[in-house]
């Protein structure tokens, strides 16, 4: 994905955002990309407001962090956004290459037996493979913003010289995935909430200076995160499992349906007091007691977006799109 675009008309038509880059202080080189070119942008909305973060082009460890202009029509660049220290990098691919020697020996030791050297080769591999650094995580609390890099968690506040590092680290696996295998972050003010890609959930009441571990409290065991919200003081835990709910943090259920069963959910959206949920199987919302009720059938693909705007859905899924419908006609 290249670039940002906006509807004012609920998707029927698109015109893309500009970048103001005349606020950007760019090295100057003959193979730089245009300043105004966004790669793999993650957005997210906090407070109302519209904010992006997109790798710097023109600039090593570094990236840019963006928000919607009052007029809705411009990309604006925050200032001071500090590079990440460069041994990060360093230090995550050497980890990486640990892993990836200590698993061919692990997966295959008859093998590694007959060829002593294939552990070197894998360890080479990962470190030629070393994924692009787009974004994984991302959320923002007022001026405070929390990113991933290198499978670390950062924290910046504007007018901050560096970023911080929270000391929350994912380098016990290898990556397999670059674009979805990243922290799953939800921020309310000092509250953050983090999922690990090995399946822990963390929390952290005083943005990020300490952590606890809350997997041991939670209902039901799975192997992934989807998604992660709070909405008011209630957090919202979509996995490959089920979602799992929260108003204190300690004590976890289950959200279910009337029969009983858990649903997979992919994506969450909250609406007013309305929680939203979509999935392979259709979109649901939460009733009265809390169940999963069905409002419209089965997703064509799997959701990897999901927003509600004015009574409109919108959906949008890996290969087959995006969609959207009214929920005024589904609910008469």
């Amino acid at each position: 994905m290249t670039g940002v675009s906006k509807s004012i008309d609920g998707g029927n038509s698109w015109q893309t955002l500009s970048l103001n880059a005349g606020e950007l202080t760019l090295k100057p080189a003959e193979d730089e990309a245009p300043p105004n070119l966004l790669i793999a942008p993650k957005l997210l909305i906090s407070n109302g407001v519209l904010y992006g973060i997109t790798p710097d082009l023109g600039e090593k460890d570094k990236w840019r962090i963006l928000r919607l202009s009052a007029g809705g029509n411009v990309l604006v660049p925050i200032q001071g956004v500090p590079a990440f220290p460069e041994d990060i990098a360093i230090e995550t691919q050497e980890n990486e290459s640990r892993i990836a020697s200590k698993q061919a020996i692990t997966d295959d030791s008859a093998k590694d037996r007959e060829k002593p050297d294939d552990s070197i080769d894998i360890a080479q591999q990962t470190d030629e493979n070393q994924r692009d650094p787009y974004p994984d995580g991302f959320a923002v609390s007022g001026d405070t913003f929390y990113v991933e890099y290198q499978q670390r968690l950062f924290r910046w506040t504007r007018g901050d010289p560096k970023w911080t590092d929270t000391g929350l680290r994912d380098v016990t696996q290898p990556l397999d995935n670059p674009f979805d295998s990243g922290f799953k972050i939800a921020v309310s003010e000092e509250t953050v909430y983090v999922g690990k890609r090995d399946g822990h959930l963390l929390r952290s009441p005083d943005g990020g200076n300490t952590w606890k571990d809350l997997t041991p409290n939670l209902p039901f065991r799975f192997d992934r995160f989807n998604q992660i919200v709070i909405a008011d003081s209630t957090v919202y835990v979509a996995t490959d499992a089920g979602v799992l709910t929260s108003a204190d943090g300690e004590h976890w259920r289950a959200i279910t349906d009337k029969e009983g069963a858990h649903g997979i959910i992919d994506r969450i959206a909250v609406a007013d007091a309305a929680i939203y949920g979509a999935g392979d199987e259709g979109v649901y919302q939460l009733d009265n007691r809390s169940r999963w009720e069905q409002i419209l059938p089965e997703v064509p693909d799997r959701v990897i977006s999901f927003v509600i705007n004015n009574d409109q859905l919108y959906i949008a899924t890996e290969q087959r799109g995006m969609f959207h419908i009214s929920l005024e006609n589904e609910n008469d």
